[in-house]
């Protein structure tokens, strides 16, 4: 009885509010009706066909405990007009675990929604965090931030598409769903693609997928004409169903799925049976790159012979070679339940071309690979890998998470100005064979007396060591009894820091420098400009166990020319540099000292003689000098 009731309230809900739209506007495309509140933004059930426009955010959670607080937000029905979000953002929650279709918008069938920004909880049988099902229908510059965990389909966009565009969305979060038939979809964008010629273009998931038979980064399901173009996963993927497909863009490809240009990273993906870096079966891959750690599998299960760095796809082997060829990071290595399986992997086929690390952070990798990198794409050369364009603000807005997950991992350059918490480095010169000196700051907002943070440097840049090989560094006045401690790993080539008072003793103050660190710079690095990054970076708060995970930050680092004779880095060539190599001569402190600009005569050492060349050269410039102020001291007045 309870649940007829129920029913009969939803069928109801639409009769309950006003007959028609109450806010300002004409409901036209050129007039669309204004929103500007949560009883306006119910009201557009009352109009399923007319054109609408978001004029500020709007924050549900209060109207829904007041009018609906157990089952939260009742979607719009069949919607097939315009809805324009202007760039706002709605925040709402579901809780209908046996509902279907769910999402702010129930069904949309040819309709347009843009600009929308959506933050939401949802739990449900199947759906989406903007969209349950989603036909002939264009959805575009839209972002969800939040968790959707459904029992069966579920998208972070969309549960179900077809027939129509999603381009230019970003997801971040969790995405969860079940059902251990390959053909129930989970996926970072869109669950099942039920429909032919539907395109994803230019769209971006962070964070978590957890699924059920087919489980995609991206896409979990599809047999229907489907094209993935310039899309970007970043974070884990994990199904736990003995039969389940897992794919870092579509976990189940039954038929017809196209992927071009895609971009997965990730430090693990995880299943049963069939795992693949892009895609288990059947898409058709044109340069893509898979950066995942580890794929991970059951042997006591797995009959299809992977998994696979990209897919279990004979037309693979047919590019290599070419421009799209796909490729692969080189030390992925696959985790059994039972044993790790050897470090190198099999070349070519369906694990693709092979490279490390340090060419997967090259932008002429990816142009090579018809990667558009002036508009779509970007990288920060050296020191991280592709991104869409796109998504570049939306990350350095959002850090962290609704489900308490942070994009540490993310490569993004942040406005440091425009963050309550961060930790920085400050930007710096150096001089190509000498050294540098780096700062690092910290900003809390809230009081901290632990924290952490990654700091990767450009090639041929080290940190500086004593003759221990201990790294120099100081800790600023802001520490009071506080331990450090630097390590630096060999394979990923990036420094951890971490500092904690066993006393529990507070780092002074919300904004300031933190570290001193000394820079090494190789004599054979090139002069320019060099981005330096902070990742992983987070603190613990005073009061608490709780932690602040804080975005990734850059700065520019800028490496100058040395000049042969300029010992000690200021400038100019004069005695005081011939005395810095007489003190390193006789073992006395030179606090700056350029070697490669020691070597004045080119021997491969700096000694006595580089230095009398140096006051040689010194004297003639005064000598010269001197006859110069002569000549004009004669010239006619």
């Amino acid at each position: 009885m309870k649940n007829i009731v129920l029913s009969i309230v939803c069928l109801l809900s639409p009769l309950l509010a006003a007959a028609q739209f109450s806010g300002n506007g004409e409901g036209t495309k050129d007039d669309p009706y204004e929103i500007t509140n949560a009883v306006e933004l119910y009201q557009v059930r009352s109009n399923l066909t007319a054109a609408y426009k978001l004029m500020n955010d709007i924050d549900l959670t209060e109207w829904l405990e007041e009018n609906s607080p157990n089952s939260g937000w009742t979607p719009f029905g069949a919607f097939n007009g315009t809805f324009d979000g202007d760039g706002h953002t709605v925040k709402y929650y579901v809780n209908t675990p046996k509902s279907e279709q769910v999402g702010l918008f129930s069904y949309t069938s040819g309709a347009v929604i843009k600009n929308l920004n959506v933050v939401g909880e949802i739990s449900c049988k199947s759906g989406g965090g903007i969209i349950g099902r989603a036909y002939s229908s264009t959805i575009t510059n839209c972002t969800f931030r939040g968790t959707v965990n459904a029992s069966s389909t579920v998208g972070g966009i969309a549960g179900f598409a077809g027939a129509g565009h999603i381009t230019d969305c970003i997801v971040s979060g969790k995405i969860s769903g079940g059902g251990a038939l390959s053909k129930v979809g989970v996926g970072g964008i869109v669950g099942n693609v039920n429909d032919t010629y539907t395109y994803i273009e230019n769209c971006s998931f962070m964070g978590e997928v957890l699924g059920g038979g087919a489980t995609g980064g991206i896409v979990g399901y599809t047999e229907k004409s489907l094209y993935v173009n310039d899309c970007y996963f970043n974070g884990k993927i994990n199904t736990d169903y003995e039969y389940g497909y897992v794919g870092g863009i579509i976990g189940n490809c039954y038929n017809g799925g196209d992927v071009r240009r895609c971009i997965v990273i990730s430090p693990s993906i995880k299943g049963k049976r069939y795992v693949a870096g892009i895609s288990f079966r059947s898409a058709d891959i044109y340069s893509c790159i898979a950066v995942v750690d580890t794929l991970q599998y059951d042997d006591t299960m797995a009959d299809g012979g992977g998994p696979y760095r990209i897919s279990r796809t004979e037309k693979l082997s047919l590019r290599e070679g070419t421009s799209d060829e796909s490729l692969a990071l080189s030390t992925m290595i696959i985790i059994s339940e039972n044993k790790t399986k050897p470090d190198k992997m099999e070349e070519g086929g369906y694990n693709g071309v092979g490279l490390g690390r340090a060419m997967l952070k090259m932008g002429t990798t990816y142009t090579a690979h018809n990667f558009d990198m002036s508009k779509v794409w970007t990288i920060e050369e050296g020191n991280g890998y592709p991104y869409l364009r796109n998504a570049a603000d939306f990350i350095s807005s959002h850090p962290e998470t609704p489900d308490g997950g942070n994009h540490s991992s993310y490569i993004i350059s942040t406005d440091v100005s425009s963050l309550s918490d961060a930790i920085y480095a400050e930007a710096t010169t150096a001089l190509k064979g000498s050294e540098g000196m780096l700062t690092i700051c910290l900003k809390n907002s809230q009081a901290t007396n632990a924290y952490s943070f990654d700091l990767i440097l450009p090639e041929g840049v080290t940190l500086g060591t004593d003759e221990s090989g201990e790294y120099q560094y100081s800790l600023s006045e802001r520490h009071n009894g506080h331990s450090a401690s630097v390590n630096y790993n060999n394979e990923t080539g990036v420094y951890s820091f971490a500092v904690l008072s066993l006393q529990s003793k507070e780092v002074k103050g919300s904004e300031g420098a933190i570290w001193t660190l000394k820079l090494n710079v190789a004599d054979d690095v090139s002069s320019g400009e060099y981005v330096l990054k902070v990742q992983n970076a987070k603190y613990s708060l005073t009061s608490g166990a709780a932690k602040v995970s804080m975005a990734n930050t850059t700065t520019k680092l800028t490496i100058e020319d040395y000049k042969k004779g300029d010992v000690n880095g200021d400038g100019d060539i004069d005695i005081a540099d011939a005395v810095c190599i007489v003190n390193r001569v006789v073992g006395k402190e030179t606090p700056a000292f350029v070697d490669a600009a020691a070597d004045v005569n080119g021997d491969g050492e700096a000694d006595i003689a580089d230095a009398v060349r140096i006051v040689n050269l010194v004297v003639g410039k005064i000598v010269a000098l001197s006859r110069q102020q002569v000549l004009d001291m004669r010239e006619p007045q």
